[in-house]
């Protein structure tokens, strides 16, 4: 239990990740990256770091990064100020080694924590404004393409309240939702080859999952 480093700087965030020999936290509107096993010093720099731009009427910060086939994946938050303000979503890819921007592009208000397989992104949006509907939406990510980012499939679930975030095993989705009853919906992380999908199954449970985790796929 010997402390190995620590970092100057005060850091508020989300849960740590590793990416390769760096382990990746986020700090308000920084994204930091330190060596994993240390700078050989007591207190370590970041190996590299992004910072958001913030002013008086508009902040940002970063959400949990997801690290996954070589690349960095992580969703921003930018609200601006007004009556009432505002808020946007950014799904943003870096490369996990130098921290360079490697593209974004705007997803929908109420997107959870992502999850990542083969550079395709995995979410589940929250209902809006009383609309009754969970959308889970798979993204695919191409670094060397024109367009980077391509919509692949949305699956509408009937849901209210709330939504847990978006789990993936393997080749299937999972996300937990609340309607009038809990339940669990399973899909085809390569979607049904349509624009929209339906679920797989659907397990009701007892109250409403918070999180969920999957091994050997159950």
């Amino acid at each position: 239990l010997a402390l190995r480093y620590t970092y100057a700087q005060p850091v508020t965030g989300t849960v740590p990740t590793f990416a390769d020999d760096l382990v990746i936290v986020t700090s308000g509107p920084q994204l930091l990256a330190f060596p994993a096993a240390g700078c050989g010093a007591t207190t370590c720099s970041p190996t590299w770091a992004v910072t958001l731009p913030t002013n008086t009427f508009q902040t940002s910060g970063f959400d949990t990064p997801v690290a996954a086939d070589g690349l960095l994946f992580v969703k921003t938050v930018t609200t601006t100020a007004g009556s009432p303000p505002t808020t946007s979503l950014d799904l943003r890819v870096f490369d996990p080694t130098t921290g360079a921007d490697l593209g974004r592009t705007p997803i929908e208000a109420g997107a959870r924590t992502l999850a990542v397989r083969s550079s395709t992104v995995y979410y589940a949006q929250d209902a809006q404004n009383a609309t009754g509907v969970v959308n889970v939406r798979a993204i695919s990510y191409c670094r060397d393409c024109p367009e980077r980012f391509a919509p692949l499939w949305t699956a509408p679930i009937d849901g209210t309240h709330f939504t847990a975030d978006a789990t993936i095993a393997g080749d299937v989705v999972y996300v937990a939702v609340r309607n009038s009853t809990g339940f669990v919906v399973a899909l085809d992380a390569d979607g049904c080859g349509a624009a929209t999908c339906s679920p797989l199954a659907t397990v009701p449970t007892t109250g409403s999952a918070l999180h969920l985790s999957v091994a050997n796929g159950r």
